[in-house]
């Protein structure tokens, strides 16, 4: 998902589970999906893990 103006995101309606939350540069839109990509993304990640109807947070920094 892309984040607001005021730099926040949101999901909705996901199921429970463990989930990888990670900042993607513009320059890696095209690129993102890649496995070489995901796995250098997945070390520096955060994990968040949601059950059913759970609101979780997480904050972010991209890289500069």
């Amino acid at each position: 998902t892309q984040v607001s103006q005021t730099g926040t995101f949101r999901f909705t309606g996901l199921p429970a589970g463990e989930y990888y939350a990670a900042t993607v540069r513009e320059s890696e839109l095209a690129t993102w999906r890649r496995a070489d990509v995901l796995a250098r993304m997945a070390a520096t990640a955060a994990r968040v893990t949601a059950d059913w109807g759970q609101v979780a947070s997480v904050n972010l920094e991209q890289d500069r």
